[in-house]
C-alpha cells in the first residue's frame, strides 16, 4: 500500500513537473533577475557593475517617477470605480434573458481581441470630426469633447474602454455567484413583501459581496499592469498625464536603455501590486 501511494505521488509530480518548471523559470527566476538587476548598472553589450541603492535613489531624484506613481494610483482608482460594480448589473441582465447564450457571447467577445486591433478603432471613433459619434454631436448641435487629448477626461475614457473590453469577462464571476444564490431566500424575501430592488440590495448584493472583492482584485491586477490600452489609445497631448509606471519602465528600460533603473521601478511596482492585492484578498476572505 505504501509503495502504491509513493508511485501515485511520483506520477503526480511527474505530471506537474513541466508546468512547475515553466512557472519557476518564467516567474520566480525572472523576479529574482529583476531584483538582482535593480542593484546594478547595466550598460551596452551586457556590461554591468554593482551600484547598490543608487538606482532607487535615482528613481526618487529623477524626473517623472513620482508623477508616474501618482498616475498609476489614479488609474487604479478609476478602474475600480468604473469596472467593478457595472459588470454585476450586466450579469443581472444576462442571467435569464431570451437567447442568453448569444448575448453572453456578444458581451464576452471584446475581451478576445488585443488592444493592437481594437485601439485604432476607438481612436477613429473618439477623434473629433470623424466617425458616427462626431455625426451624433453635430446633429444635436453640441461641440464634441476631444476625448483622447483632454487631460481631464482621458482616464475616464480609459476606464470606459476597460469596462467595454473586460466587462463580459468580469460578469462571469458575478454570474457564477448569482447561480449559487439559494432561490428559497429570494422567495422568502418576496413573501415578506420585498420589491425587486430591495431583494437586490438587501439579499443578493450581500451574498455576492465576496465576489465583488474577487472582481476588485482582478481589476487591481489589470490596472497596475495596464500598458497596451494606454500606450495604443492615448496621444502625446496627454502623455505626461497617463504615463503610468508601466509606461515609465518601458521608456527608461527599452527606449533609454536604463535597465537597472527600470528594474528598480519594476520592483517598486511589484511591491505596490503585492501589498494592495494582499489587502484586497484579506478583506475578501473576511467577508466570505
Amino acid at each position: 500500500m505504501a509503495r502504491l501511494s509513493r508511485r501515485r505521488a511520483l506520477a503526480g509530480w511527474l505530471m506537474v513537473a513541466p508546468a512547475l518548471a515553466a512557472f519557476i523559470g518564467f516567474k520566480w527566476y525572472l523576479l529574482a533577475l529583476v531584483v538582482w538587476d535593480s542593484f546594478r548598472h547595466i550598460g551596452l553589450f551586457g556590461s554591468s557593475s554593482w551600484v547598490g541603492l543608487s538606482n532607487y535613489q535615482a528613481l526618487v531624484a529623477g524626473p517623472g517617477f513620482l508623477q508616474s506613481v501618482g498616475a498609476t494610483l489614479i488609474w487604479v482608482l478609476v478602474g475600480l470605480t468604473m469596472a467593478v460594480l457595472p459588470p454585476l448589473f450586466l450579469a443581472l441582465a444576462l442571467e435569464n434573458p431570451p437567447g442568453r447564450t448569444f448575448w453572453r457571447a456578444v458581451y464576452f467577445l471584446p475581451g478576445l481581441f488585443s488592444w493592437a486591433m481594437e485601439g485604432p478603432i476607438w481612436i477613429f471613433l473618439l477623434t473629433p470630426g470623424q466617425g458616427p459619434l462626431a455625426a451624433l454631436f453635430q446633429r444635436v448641435g453640441v461641440r464634441e469633447p476631444n476625448w483622447l487629448a483632454d487631460p481631464h477626461l482621458i482616464f475616464f475614457v480609459l476606464g470606459a474602454l476597460l469596462l467595454w473590453q473586460q466587462g463580459g469577462f468580469l460578469a462571469l464571476f458575478y454570474l457564477a455567484a448569482l447561480a449559487a444564490v439559494n432561490p428559497e431566500i429570494l422567495d422568502a424575501a418576496l413573501v415578506d413583501g420585498a420589491g425587486r430592488w430591495q431583494r437586490l440590495w438587501r439579499v443578493v448584493f450581500p451574498l455576492v459581496l465576496p465576489t465583488v472583492g474577487v472582481v476588485a482584485t482582478v481589476v487591481l491586477l489589470q490596472t497596475f499592469s495596464g500598458f497596451s490600452e494606454i500606450y495604443v489609445v492615448t496621444s502625446a497631448a496627454v502623455y505626461n498625464v497617463t504615463r503610468v509606471l508601466t509606461l515609465w519602465i518601458y521608456s527608461h528600460g527599452i527606449v533609454s536603455d536604463q535597465v537597472g533603473i527600470a528594474a528598480a521601478a519594476s520592483l517598486v511596482l511589484f511591491v505596490m501590486t503585492l501589498v494592495v492585492t494582499v489587502i484586497g484578498l484579506r478583506r475578501t476572505e473576511s467577508r466570505a
